[in-house]
């Protein structure tokens, strides 16, 4: 009996392990980074700032979840977000009851007056920021394709 209910409660375990399973994640990103779904779901817990010359790639099908006041910032780096069709990516709020929480800062671009950048984004989700992006004063290469 203890080894059949050993084994339901390492079945439950191992079935749910990809609901609770999360990358946590803040701080400057200093050479190209892939967040891949196999890692998602994201937490962002501070703010995430792609220096310059540096590519944050993310894979379809990722979600990233910001906490409060915090956000992704572009100095001078570039974003490729690769969502499909059938497989978004969502950049959203971590909170139970997003409507009624502190919202995420968004995606920002801080890079100087003249700076140029990539922001390539196709088939994504931004919901529950501040701002959802905010081009500030560098000089964005691409546009969001897709939604």
């Amino acid at each position: 009996m203890k080894k059949v209910l050993f084994l339901l409660f390492l079945c439950c375990c191992l079935g749910n392990y990809k609901t609770i399973a999360q990358t946590q994640i803040s701080g400057g990103l200093f050479e190209n980074t892939n967040w891949t779904l196999a890692e998602s779901p994201y937490l962002v817990t501070g703010d995430v700032v792609v220096f310059p010359g540096v590519s944050l790639i993310i894979e379809a099908g990722v979600e990233i979840r910001f906490a409060s006041e915090t956000g992704l910032e572009l100095r001078a780096g570039s974003l490729y977000v690769e969502g499909t069709e059938n497989e978004k990516v969502v950049f959203t709020l971590d909170a139970s009851d997003p409507m009624s929480a502190p919202k995420w800062k968004g995606i920002q671009n801080t890079s100087l007056e003249g700076q140029e950048i990539v922001v390539d984004i196709e088939h994504a989700t931004i919901e529950y920021a501040h701002t959802g992006i905010n081009y500030g004063r560098g000089f964005a290469d691409r546009s969001v394709l897709g939604s």
